[in-house]
Order: structure tokens, then C-alpha cells, then sequence
């Protein structure tokens, strides 16, 4: 996929956590056969180019192994409420500063696509271990505690990290005090002008 369709897609990801990436999970062992079914999967996203490029791309690979995929793109408004309607949903990311507010909304989060399509089961495990972590003193082990949540949802094929993305920006060069935080928007407070 990143080769296909490039910027801005970079690097394969296998994990959300930053430690955790080189591990990496065999994403094959359930397509060891043909799926017999004439029924296609849903996959759904929102309006979102690279999201909409991702989806197609999916689609025709997909179509390879004899998996058929109809694809569903709604509005973001629409997206979390037509999430529990289809098969497979394609959303991002946005990793924050700090790890353990991200991956909280990542896995915890009610708005959280993965809190939205776990079984009552699934959803009940990551509370306990989520709140086994909070009693935690240190971070490395609350980090580590948040990793076996992560290490479940990505045995059980429910989430799947595909890749990171990087943005560019261009800005004038007597601009200073640029930095792009991580949901691409600069600290304006830090930004002046120098002639």
C-alpha cells in the first residue's frame, strides 16, 4: 500500500505503542483458504482522500484472495453511528504527546472505533486491564499493562495497524517559532515574524 500509493503514507506500523512496533503479527494464519461465500464484507470510512485511496486499494487486493468488498464512505458526522453496520472499518490515529492520553483514546475512549466494535466480552477484558494499569505507580508498567490490551485486540484480528503518515508544511522563511504538534497544527503563541 505505501508503495502503490505513497505520500502520505511512510512506514508499516504493527503496533500503536511506540515500544511495541517491532513485533509483528502473522496478518495471514485465518486466510489459509478460500472464503466460498458470494456475500461481500463492508468496509467503511469517512471522507478522507488518503482514506478513500486506502479503502480502493484494499478493495482490489482483497479481490485477489476472492474476498469481496463493498465499500461505504459517509460523512465524518455519520461515521461512529454507521461504524456498528459494516464488517471492517478504516480509520486513523493521531498520536499525541503524551503516549498514555492516545492510547487511552485509542482503546478506551467511547468514541473509540475499537470500543464501538468489540464484543461485550472484549470491551469488559480491556476495562479490567485498563483499570488494573491505573493502580500502577510507575508509567513503564501502566505502558506495559496498556501493551497487553493491544497485544489482544491484535491477536483477535481486531485492529490492524497499517502504516504512519508525515505532513509537510511550507512556511515563510522569516517565520519563526514553527513546530507542528501532533494533530499538524503549529503553537501559535511561539510563532514571529523576523525581518
Amino acid at each position: 500500500m505505501i508503495h502503490d500509493l505513497g505520500y502520505p503514507r511512510y512506514q508499516v506500523k504493527h503496533s500503536f505503542m511506540k515500544r511495541h512496533d517491532d513485533t509483528i503479527y502473522d496478518r495471514n494464519q485465518e486466510m489459509s483458504g478460500q472464503l466460498e461465500s458470494d456475500e461481500a464484507f463492508i468496509l467503511l470510512t469517512y471522507e478522507n482522500t488518503p482514506n478513500e485511496a486506502d479503502i480502493t486499494w484494499i478493495q482490489t487486493e482483497c479481490l485477489k484472495h476472492n474476498i469481496k468488498m463493498e465499500i461505504k464512505v459517509v460523512p465524518y458526522e455519520e461515521f461512529h453511528q454507521e461504524a456498528s453496520n459494516a464488517d471492517l472499518v478504516l480509520s486513523e490515529y493521531v498520536a499525541e504527546d503524551i503516549e498514555l492520553v492516545a492510547l487511552y483514546n485509542v482503546f478506551l475512549a467511547e468514541t473509540s472505533v475499537v470500543q464501538m466494535l468489540s464484543r461485550l466480552e472484549q470491551k469488559q477484558l480491556l476495562q479490567t486491564l485498563y483499570r488494573k494499569s491505573l493502580q500502577q505507580d510507575k508509567q513503564a508498567k501502566l505502558l506495559d499493562d496498556i501493551g497487553q490490551m493491544e497485544d489482544l485486540l491484535l491477536q483477535e484480528g481486531i485492529i490492524m495497524p497499517l502504516y504512519s503518515t508525515y505532513q509537510k508544511a511550507l512556511f515563510h522563511r522569516n517565520l519563526m517559532g514553527i513546530s507542528i504538534n501532533s494533530i499538524g497544527l503549529v503553537p501559535f503563541k511561539d510563532l514571529f515574524y523576523k525581518r
